[in-house]
């Protein structure tokens, strides 16, 4: 009977280290459907943010940094780096509001981040490695608002 005891406990706690190995695994293996989420949301802010800046005029280089980020995200996306996608999307995403916020727009609502999306953000690099890596992985992306501002842009997936 003691035996018995002893090895469904032992049972029991595989079961449970299972259970969150497959927790961890479920957070993190969907990615691709997450970054999908995110760039899809970020796209509609900096489209927000593209027709404030073109209505306001107030030119801080934030809407265009904001484009380049998301530019490179989603080549990161469609190369399957997932992770890194978010990372740049994140910051595009920030960008866009500050460049909202500078032209006294609204920023819409419901932009957020999931609990879920929170937890990929604990490992991005902080925004000012983000910018660096930008400036050397994307050196044509115009980087003033004044140069893209009457641009069609193209930020979606």
């Amino acid at each position: 009977m003691k035996k018995i005891k002893s090895i469904i406990v032992v049972l029991c706690s595989l079961a449970i280290l299972s259970g969150t190995a497959n927790a961890r695994t479920l957070s993190y293996g969907n990615e691709r459907e997450r970054s999908k989420e995110i760039l899809h949301r970020t796209a509609f802010v900096i489209t927000e943010a593209h027709r404030t800046v073109n209505e306001h005029h107030v030119y801080t280089g934030d809407l265009a940094r904001a484009i380049a980020h998301q530019h490179y995200a989603r080549e990161l996306y469609h190369s399957g780096e997932f992770l890194k996608a978010i990372y740049h999307s994140r910051r595009a995403r920030a960008l866009a509001v500050r460049a909202i916020e500078a032209n006294h727009g609204i920023v819409p609502k419901d932009i957020g981040y999931t609990h879920e999306d929170e937890e990929f953000f604990r490992s991005a690099p902080p925004d000012n490695e983000l910018d660096a890596h930008i400036r050397t992985a994307k050196p044509s992306e115009p980087m003033k608002d004044e140069d893209i501002i009457k641009l069609k842009i193209d930020v979606d997936l």
